[in-house]
């Protein structure tokens, strides 16, 4: 009688090898070894198959988690950067830029206040007239109520003071940069929150997140510019009153005078144009920080024109699932 094959384990292998018994051939041994083998192979493969997939599985979750979190920022960031394009464009509704106000004798208080294009002012006289400060500055005062517009008192002022022309045409130019760049300020910051809108809402590309990078920024730039320009083009307007006692009187002595002169009273010197301006500068320039530190939304390609990394993880994981991930 044949003898049976008689199946051992060996401890060092550890797996049942097949012993050599009369009538069991190499060839059979070689593929019971071989099977043992791919089966071992295949086990080690489905293991590591579900590790990636729970590891793949999780970062889409936290990918998805985080990109949710920057569209509502995102969201936010738009109804901050509308509430600062009406921030730009309020001060050219507005007069008062600049206030300065000056007392001496006979002169109560003496008020100047400066817009873009107009000037107001307002003087209270005590009941004695000692010298000509009071009467210079009335003058201007019982003009329409005191108001002015630029053109009109550098033309006025001009005509009798010839030494008064130079600072009321700076006085003039200087509001020509808040009318032209403030409406660009609030031009761009709209821009940049339609196009923010539109790269977390509709088309997340790298040039969409580039132009509304740039667009905020520009708006906090140009506000800059307009305000800076105004503030260092003006002339010191401490010599305006001193240019009326001039073409009043003659000279200005009167109004330099240490004890009896004109003495300007400390106050606030800027209006809530001016201020609001300062206010957005500061408020749109952290809108553009906080929208220049939002991540890149996770349907972004990762160059122009390639694959989106959703597209690619997505693909990943049916090549996964359809057993197609190629063997480590």
């Amino acid at each position: 009688m044949m003898m049976q094959p008689m199946g051992m384990y060996d401890q060092q292998m550890g797996q049942p090898q097949m012993m050599m018994q009369p009538g069991f051939g190499p060839q059979a041994q070689a593929d019971a070894e071989l099977a043992a083998v791919e089966a071992k192979q295949k086990a080690r493969e489905e293991k590591e198959k579900k590790k990636e997939v729970e590891h793949l599985t999780h970062m889409m979750r936290s990918g998805n988690r985080t990109n949710e979190d920057s569209k509502a920022c995102a969201s936010t960031l738009v109804i901050w950067g509308i509430l600062n394009a009406l921030l730009w464009a309020a001060p050219l509704l507005g007069d008062s830029w600049w206030h300065k106000t000056w007392q001496g004798l006979s002169v109560n208080k003496l008020e100047i206040g400066v817009g873009l294009f107009t000037m107001e002012v307002a003087v209270e006289c005590t009941g004695t007239a000692a010298n000509d400060l009071c009467k210079s500055a009335k003058k201007y005062a019982d003009h329409e109520n005191g108001h002015w517009t630029m053109m009109e008192i550098d033309k006025e002022m001009c005509d009798n003071v010839k030494a008064a022309c130079p600072m009321m045409d700076r006085l003039y130019e200087a509001g020509w940069f808040p009318l032209c760049l403030l409406p660009v300020s609030a031009a761009m910051e709209t821009l940049g929150i339609l196009l923010l809108y539109l790269y977390w809402h509709g088309m997340p590309t790298a040039l969409i997140r580039s132009m509304a990078s740039k667009c905020a920024v520009l708006a906090p730039v140009c506000g800059t510019v307009a305000f800076s320009g105004w503030l260092l083009w003006s002339p010191y307007l401490q010599e305006l009153p001193r240019l009326w006692a001039a073409e009043s009187s003659g000279n200005k002595d009167a109004a330099n005078g240490a004890l009896f002169g004109l003495k300007e009273t400390f106050m606030f010197p800027m209006g809530w144009c001016s201020a609001l301006v300062f206010v957005s500068m500061l408020s749109s320039g952290v809108r553009f920080f906080c929208q220049f530190t939002l991540p890149h939304h996770i349907d972004e390609p990762d160059q122009p024109g390639g694959v989106n990394e959703t597209a690619k993880l997505m693909a990943e994981a049916e090549n996964m699932y359809n057993g197609e991930h190629p063997r480590a």
